[in-house]
């Protein structure tokens, strides 16, 4: 192999030095991977009341990126360990383009967050007056288990109060699902206000999902900045690996 026959130490150390780096490129890829799947059970719950907002999109994408860094990460390795010229530039053009995603994901996300907030607002009312199943009727879209899991967790009711529910007009106009009360295990049918709406939690759910989802963006956002970091330091060492590699072929 050119390097080896070379001698040249600093030569060797550019080389294995891009080796691992490759091998931490896959770990992030793994990380990548990992949160993919993460944000995908997160959304279990409200995936389907936001239904033109769709975290399984978000989720797919996260889980690509980390797959074609696991993809990538290899390549890398494969042309650092054999000197390949043709390996390590097919490396790098791959890198930039992934890089310059990540950059275009991570800046639209922050550019038209309030936009999504916007949209999810408008599909969790949506949800509730025009899809939510009337009482005793069958709900194959499973929003009354995904209202119901969301209100009983967040400890919230409707999307900006729990006037929502009795605007609907679902039951009636006078009662609310029960997981809007404060004790639902302890008192069946306690959604009926019957004129009390002291034993139901009466601030709206928006705001708190508002809060988690934002979170999420703040974790995909850094996670993209280190993965844009490292990508930086990756693609000069395979410049500088494809720069010796082409001078010690071209001396021979």
């Amino acid at each position: 192999m050119a390097l080896l026959r070379s001698k040249r130490k600093s030569a060797l150390c550019v080389k294995y030095i891009f080796f691992s780096y490759n091998i931490l490129f896959w770990g992030l890829g793994l990380s990548a991977l990992s949160l993919g799947v993460w944000i995908h059970l997160a959304r279990t719950d409200y995936g389907q009341l936001a239904k033109n907002y769709s975290f399984m999109s978000a989720a797919a994408l996260v889980m690509t990126s980390g797959c074609i860094a696991i993809m990538i990460g290899f390549l890398g390795c494969c042309g650092s360990w054999f000197e390949n010229r043709c390996l390590i530039l097919t490396y790098f053009v791959f890198v930039c383009i992934v890089f310059l995603v990540e950059i275009s994901v991570g800046v639209t996300t922050w550019m038209y967050k309030n936009d999504i907030d916007f949209e999810i607002r408008r599909d969790l009312l949506d949800s509730i007056e025009n899809r939510y199943p009337f009482e005793g009727h069958a709900d194959p879209n499973y929003l009354r288990g995904a209202w119901d899991e969301i209100q009983t967790r967040m400890e919230c009711c409707g999307v900006d109060s729990y006037m929502d529910w009795i605007h609907a007009g679902k039951s009636g106009g006078t009662s609310v699902p029960d997981s809007c009360c404060r004790y639902p295990n302890n008192q069946p049918d306690c959604g009926h206000l019957k004129g009390n709406d002291n034993g139901i939690h009466k601030q709206g759910c928006y705001l708190k999902l508002k809060e988690e989802i934002h979170g999420k963006v703040h974790v995909v956002i850094s996670v993209l900045v280190i993965c844009a970091l490292v990508q930086v330091f990756g693609l000069i060492l395979a410049m500088v690996l494809f720069c010796l590699l082409r001078r010690y072929e071209d001396r021979e």
